[in-house]
């Protein structure tokens, strides 16, 4: 794994040290002729379809190559798609170059965006605008526009796997592994996984030894594009008043050396150093906020963590910020009423919860860290949701995600959410959130490495 540029945030003060945001480990290259190399070919063709671009088709700019991920359309493999004429057709959408009709038009979609934070895809620029629901200006070389089109994220994308409630060591919970793999060899290497809490059922690890780490852990993620930092939080089942967990074993673990035999751990995937922290990426692009929605003793309370972690978030320059935590704020899962419940806990000022938790309480703790973020990520509800902005109306900017299905699917008769905007507990599955100066991209996978649902933001 690479090593370059992470601080921890604990306490407020910055930490240098553990393993990194780091960039998408390559791009694809251009061939002489300006064109894609075959294999880069593919993806394109992969891309243009899942994007339902066709206009270049329609256009007669060239044909697109028939094959199972193209949706059917044949064409003439001599007069296979090329980057030049994506940017002849981008061009002509923008009015620029070759004086033609707005070809960008994608049925009901709006045509191409060709400003993007006031900068217009220009010739000069050699720019390539994409169309459609992935809107991005690139003034980068070839080969990041290349990228851009090929795998929907430029070369220094920060690109994430979420999941949560993973600790079974079931077979889902390692075909979601597999996905999750497949999924970061084919858009050109991941940057980090996030693992939303319940790292462990039912009851939390007891020791840096326990077998758990092997079984539920270690095995399930042993996979050659998974060889990359798992940022950890707490769930209810790692410890807390209704585990048997310690806590401190999953902090201790993350500072054990690599290697085989005692004292040793078998990769240096995992990372939770304190119960709340933060990551930062390199050039600014995004900071990921990591708490602990029980602050059950001897952890830090959540009288703690409100005085800490809403500054941090606050002096955050980061393009954008993601808060992390393992109960979330707004679900219509099958653990509605857990929320509510745990919510009275944190506030109730008597005995005996008193001497675990003490007031404020969870929502509070939640709001003061999510108010200032761009998107609240967490587990618990053991399914896949996204709820859209302004579901909390003091905090209109935040969506509300939920990626709980890294191990099991639980059922819900709970109303959906309002503003909600996916929802699933049928099929075990992962997130994936990929970050840019300009651009979020948000997307739902099942467990056979299938997207059923994204969503681009914008800055």
């Amino acid at each position: 794994m690479k090593s370059i540029g992470l601080v921890f945030l604990l306490s407020g003060v910055l930490l240098a040290g553990g393993q990194p945001l780091s960039a998408a480990k390559s791009c694809g290259d251009l061939d002489q002729s300006g064109s894609l190399g075959e294999p880069d070919a593919l993806a394109l063709r992969r891309h243009l379809a899942r994007l339902e671009m066709l206009d270049l088709i329609a256009a007669g700019l060239c044909d697109v190559v028939d094959d199972a991920a193209s949706g059917g359309v044949s064409g003439d493999p001599a007069r296979r798609c090329t980057m030049a004429d994506v940017v002849v057709l981008q061009r002509g959408a923008a009015g620029r170059g070759p004086a033609a009709a707005p070809l960008c038009a994608l049925g009901s979609q709006q045509a191409c965006n060709v400003v993007h934070a006031g900068v217009g895809c220009s010739e000069a620029s050699v720019a390539l605008c994409v169309c459609a629901t992935a809107v991005t200006c690139c003034t980068d070389a070839w080969t990041e526009s290349c990228a851009n089109l090929a795998i929907g994220a430029p070369c220094n994308a920060v690109k994430l796997i979420a999941i949560g409630d993973t600790g079974e060591g079931n077979p889902d919970q390692f075909a979601v592994a597999d996905a999750m793999n497949q999924h970061c060899a084919d858009v050109g290497g991941c940057t980090a996984v996030i693992l939303a809490g319940d790292n462990f059922y039912d009851d939390g690890v007891q020791s840096t030894s326990d077998p758990q780490w092997v079984t539920k852990f270690e095995d399930p993620y042993n996979l050659p594009q998974l060889d990359i930092p798992f940022y950890a939080v707490f769930g209810n089942h790692d410890y807390g008043l209704l585990s048997l967990g310690v806590a401190q074993a999953q902090i201790d673990y993350t500072s054990l050396p690599v290697g085989i035999g005692p004292g040793m751990r078998p990769s240096a995937r995992w990372n939770m150093p304190a119960s709340f922290y933060g990551v930062s990426s390199p050039g600014g692009i995004v900071d990921l906020f990591f708490f602990d929605t029980q602050g059950t003793a001897p952890m830090p309370s959540i009288a703690t963590q409100i005085g800490i972690v809403p500054t941090q978030v606050a002096a955050s320059t980061a393009t954008w910020k993601v808060a992390v935590a393992h109960h979330p704020r707004f679900t219509a899962g099958a653990h509605q009423d857990d929320n509510v419940l745990l919510n009275l806990i944190t506030t109730f000022p008597t005995p005996p919860f008193q001497a675990a938790y003490n007031p404020p309480g969870m929502y509070a703790l939640q709001e003061a860290i999510y108010c200032g973020t761009d998107m609240f990520l967490s587990g618990h509800d053991h399914g896949r949701q996204l709820i859209d902005r302004g579901r909390d109306a003091s905090c209109p900017d935040t969506f509300f995600a939920v990626s709980g299905a890294g191990s099991k699917v639980t059922a819900s008769t709970f109303s959906p959410e309002p503003g909600q905007l996916y929802y699933d507990d049928t099929i075990e599955g992962f997130a994936y959130l990929s970050f840019t100066q300009t651009a979020m991209q948000f997307a739902f996978h099942e467990k056979d490495g299938s997207e059923v649902y994204s969503l681009l933001v914008l800055r």
